[in-house]
């Protein structure tokens, strides 16, 4: 395995873990809280997912255009 596999590996596992996971617990408010607070007048939480979508969503591309070959076997 590769060292662009393997941090390609971790960056997915850890999008996964830290952006509908406990990962929330870090920037989600709590209940009686009055301000959901906020990170450039967006609301942090909503930033948070965004941010661990784009990491998910930026190491597969980069994942299906570097490491994954094209199979031209087909099954018939």
């Amino acid at each position: 395995m590769t060292s662009l596999a393997k941090t390609l590996t971790f960056l997915i596992i850890l999008g996964t873990i830290m952006g509908a996971g406990p990962g929330l617990g870090l920037v989600s408010p709590a209940p009686d809280a009055e301000n959901p607070g906020t990170w450039m007048g967006v609301a942090k939480l909503y930033a948070w997912v965004v941010f661990w979508f784009l990491v998910l969503a930026i190491s597969i591309y980069m994942t299906s255009r570097k490491l994954w070959q094209p199979n031209d076997e087909r099954e018939e």
